[in-house]
């Protein structure tokens, strides 16, 4: 019997625009279209940087990149809406070589997102120095983000990191974690560490999959999360991959009751490098990497096109509960052109399965993942 292991997590926040859950979950599913290994992926890191390509953008680039990826109809709105996210971290970067920023567009940069500029010297050590960058915003989970040839072959590097450590509201008790079967997507099965506990929990479920939310313990903010797990039943995980839509998940948060649940959940330790140009295209996004077609004239005077847009992310599970951190580079180049407590509900994650980070007020997707091998 094959089976496969599905596991997005995402984070939402409420300073996000109506949208963006439903491109997030598109974003995901892009990025793991035909994909059976573990893929962790932040939509809201690459929205992040994407946003400042937005703010560089003109004509049917610009278009293109509000249109696909929901943004505002005009970046005056968006400027006057943004703001940095709470619960979590989210800093910006920049460099360039041999071509001029406009003032105006530096000044959003620096003034409005805060970003951290770093002048151009060689090749070697400014990848040395972006990269000790994205080590210290994400707290040491992605060491290398950028390759020296890729910085040696821009001109303009837009970053974004992002960071999320919370503990569970309720912790596992870890003398009760032990290796248990975990039935892998290409057949056969391996011994895992597996988390257990019962508790009342808001839980859901139809014919094809099981429904769990978890929340993480707040932390005195407006903003709180919550670890949605979702568990599609034998032999649905094609139907429940591609029924994913923010509308939907939203709507099985919705219906899920206050239950009494036992939970097997494996301990997950993973990172994914994913190539988001094919995702972005698939989006609608196509003039801003086109050396004839792009037009990101508010940046820079000199003819400017997306050549690169890299995401490295990576997720951890505990006992405790879960940190998770995405780096994302967009790189230009120029254009050459009373009763007995009844039994309780069992759920065993011991096959593919979701898990959702959310914030309550809103489920807008930040960190989404597929595990097919929790080991």
């Amino acid at each position: 019997m094959k089976k496969y292991l599905f596991l997005p997590l995402f984070f939402i926040s409420s300073f996000l625009y109506a949208d963006e859950g439903e491109v997030s979950v598109q974003l995901f599913k892009h990025a793991i279209h035909a994909k059976e290994e573990n893929v962790v992926f932040s939509p809201f890191s690459l929205r992040e940087a994407m946003g400042m390509c937005y703010l560089g953008a003109e004509r049917r680039t610009f278009e293109e990149i509000r249109d696909s990826l929901s943004f505002p109809q005009t970046k005056e709105t968006f400027l006057h809406t943004f703001s940095k996210p709470q619960g979590f971290e989210s800093c910006y970067g920049f460099t360039y070589k041999e071509v001029l920023l406009r003032e105006q567009y530096r000044e959003i940069l620096t003034k409005n997102y805060g970003a951290s500029f770093f002048p151009y010297t060689s090749p070697a050590d400014t990848t040395k120095r972006i990269n000790a960058w994205v080590d210290e915003k994400t707290h040491h989970n992605i060491p290398t983000l950028l390759s020296e040839q890729s910085v040696a072959q821009s001109n303009f590097i837009l970053l974004n990191a992002i960071y999320f450590k919370k503990s569970w509201q309720k912790t596992f008790n870890k003398e009760l974690t032990k290796d248990e079967p975990f039935y892998l997507s290409k057949g056969g099965k391996k011994k895992v560490p597996t988390m257990h506990n019962r508790d009342e929990l808001l839980y859901y479920e139809n014919q094809k999959m099981q429904f769990l939310s978890m929340p993480f313990a707040g932390d005195g903010t407006n903003e709180h999360y919550t670890a949605y797990i979702i568990l599609p039943k034998e032999g649905a995980f094609s139907a429940v991959k591609k029924a994913l839509s923010h509308k939907r998940i939203s709507r099985w948060a919705e219906k899920a009751q206050g239950l009494d649940v036992r939970l097997w959940l494996p301990k997950v330790k993973i990172e994914a490098s994913t190539q988001c140009t094919s995702l972005l295209e698939k989006m609608g996004i196509h003039d801003a990497f086109s050396p004839d077609k792009a037009s990101f004239t508010t940046m820079s005077p000199h003819r400017l096109c997306i050549s690169e847009v890299l995401q490295k992310a990576t997720l951890t599970m505990d006992e405790e509960g879960a940190e998770a951190a995405a780096a994302t580079a967009i790189v230009f180049t120029r254009c050459s052109c009373v009763e007995p407590p009844p039994k309780p509900i069992e759920m065993r994650c011991d096959h593919p399965y979701f898990v959702l980070i959310v914030e309550n007020s809103k489920k807008l997707p930040i960190f989404m993942a597929q595990i097919t091998d929790p080991s």
